[in-house]
């Protein structure tokens, strides 16, 4: 190491030393000369410091000894947004049914439009049926995003709990569709309060239809359903495959007041059909206007 340190002092002063005037050429070889001189002193210190050599980590592995997350780990800018939207609709939940404990008077717990999913009905089962002064009678979720699991949760709940429920608005949560239904006869055979159920737009086919006319025409008194009003307008798959079974309901239900069907996928003959029968139950108002 010594050694090469004198051969580079040496050189340098040679070249420095010389008489004659510089030129270019001098420069590019005193430059060179430093160069190759300081390449070798390198080669010596990685020879003579093996330990100071080390491979340099990742840049992941800097990021998790400092604590930080990784690329891969970092969100993207759509779940971000996802998370926030999440958070948001929870706290217009949440404010919608604490203004519910403080101003409920009528017993009305109104959660529509407010992208309600499944996962939420716990918490609004909680809020509308935890004080016991004030009764929820009337239980409105339309328009949000609820599919057959949240009626199922729904459904379980409510027959866990004691309830004087009367009216329950489902309309415009497409994706209940006939297992929904399935679940709500659980309920309508147990729950003899309900006397109002809202179902537009909410994906029922006319195996929906069977499913209600099993709960509204049993000849078992105890296990028929008490509704007064039903609402299955704007269901899109009701065709005239149903026909029969809905002259099934009109002739032989004694509690509806008010049955809708209004866009439903029924043909002139069948509302015509329809009508007729309606007309010999002069109790019920029939609702077929398109």
């Amino acid at each position: 190491m010594a050694q090469t340190k004198k051969e580079i002092s040496e050189a340098g002063q040679s070249i420095k030393t010389c008489d004659s005037q510089p030129n270019d050429n001098d420069d590019k070889s005193y430059n060179a000369t430093l160069n190759l001189m300081h390449m070798k002193l390198n080669e010596e210190t990685i020879v003579q410091h093996p330990t100071r050599v080390e491979i340099p980590d990742t840049f992941d592995d800097k990021q998790a000894e400092n604590g930080l997350k990784t690329i891969d780990e970092v969100p993207d800018k759509e779940e971000l947004d996802a998370s926030k939207e999440i958070k948001q609709r929870n706290m217009i939940l949440e404010e919608k049914l604490n203004k519910y404990d403080e101003l409920d008077v009528d017993g009305i717990l109104n959660v529509s439009s407010l992208n309600v999913t499944d996962n939420d009905v716990p918490l609004i089962i909680q809020r509308a049926f935890k004080n016991e002064k004030k009764k929820c009678v009337q239980l409105i979720l339309r328009d949000n995003t609820l599919t057959s699991k949240g009626v199922k949760i729904l459904v379980d709940q409510l027959l866990s709990i004691p309830n004087n429920l009367k009216s329950l608005y489902l309309s415009g949560n497409p994706d209940i569709g006939d297992a929904g239904i399935e679940h709500l006869s659980r309920l309508l055979q147990t729950n003899r309060s309900i006397t109002i159920l809202a179902l537009h737009c909410t994906g029922i086919t006319n195996q929906g239809v069977r499913i209600l006319s099993n709960i509204l025409c049993h000849h078992k008194t105890d296990s028929t359903a008490c509704l007064e009003k039903l609402y299955i307008s704007f269901n899109k798959l009701i065709t005239d495959e149903s026909l029969e079974t809905l002259i099934q309901i009109l002739e032989q239900n004694q509690t509806l007041k008010l049955f809708s069907l209004q866009n439903c996928s029924l043909s002139d003959n069948a509302r015509r059909r329809l009508r007729k029968v309606a007309t010999k139950k002069k109790s019920k108002k029939f609702n077929l206007s398109e």
